[in-house]
């Protein structure tokens, strides 16, 4: 084999290692563009090598062979190059979308921050939780709900009851039943307490509870949401879930207690 040919094909594969078989290039060439090169080597040795390797008889011919090879093996070092430099930009244009990309979710997760620490009002606000606008009156802080009715005994709490009167609005278009697991009041140690279930408490407060009530589009209704709570709970919120299943959209409402 002809040393020209030999160093042309070193040469090669010296700046596009992409092209040897043992080694691994850092820089990512196109797929296609890869695959016109291999195949223009290919063609080269295919078509030049038996002519090369035979042509000891006529000097003057393998002189033509030659010069059209080395013309052929700079024109292919050229096109490798341009190759890797394009493929180069198009891996940093990549990298600048990535960027871009990153900081585009970073700026959503920002705004998103914003959006849930606006989900948090003061008692007598409006706090929109789904497709249910909700409105706190004061809270009471009681031990014992007292009983109008001779036949049912007082209610008194394990801890302390907390009272939260509320109006609820549906402001879609399908009706729903406001449901006890909607509620929690968190204190400011992060505790949750669920509203009671004390028999007592539902029997005194049957007519006034908030809980089971439907909602139809656009008619309020209004009831009370009765919590037994630590006594050293404090800095109170009242944790509203969304109305629809499937959602995890929730609200709180201040307490001031």
């Amino acid at each position: 084999m002809p040393t020209r040919w030999i160093n042309s094909t070193r040469a090669i594969r010296h700046l596009n290692p992409a092209i040897h078989p043992f080694k691994k290039s850092s820089i990512q060439i196109k797929p296609l563009f890869f695959q016109t090169v291999k195949l223009m080597t290919v063609c080269f040795a295919i078509i030049f090598l038996p002519v090369v390797a035979g042509g000891g008889g006529n000097h003057k011919e393998v002189f033509k062979v030659k010069k059209v090879l080395l013309w052929g093996g700079i024109a292919l070092l050229i096109l490798v190059v341009i190759g890797v430099i394009a493929g180069g930009g198009g891996d940093k244009k990549g990298s600048g979308t990535g960027s871009n990309q990153a900081a585009s979710s970073s700026s959503s997760e920002q705004s998103s921050g914003t959006t849930e620490a606006k989900k948090e009002v003061k008692v007598g606000e409006t706090l929109t939780v789904g497709e249910v606008k909700w409105t706190a009156g004061s809270p009471e802080r009681t031990d014992t709900i007292k009983s109008d009715n001779e036949f049912i005994k007082p209610a008194k709490a394990n801890g302390v009851f907390v009272i939260v009167p509320l109006t609820a609005e549906l402001i879609g278009k399908e009706s729903g039943t406001i449901d006890s697991s909607q509620f929690n009041i968190v204190d400011s140690k992060g505790r949750k307490f669920k509203p009671t279930d004390n028999s007592d408490v539902m029997m005194l407060m049957s007519d006034s509870s908030i809980f089971l009530k439907q909602v139809n589009p656009n008619v309020p209704v209004s009831g009370k949401a009765v919590f037994d709570i630590a006594t050293d709970a404090t800095g109170l919120k009242l944790e509203i879930d969304d109305l629809r299943a499937f959602s995890n959209e929730k609200g709180y409402i201040g307490l001031g207690l």
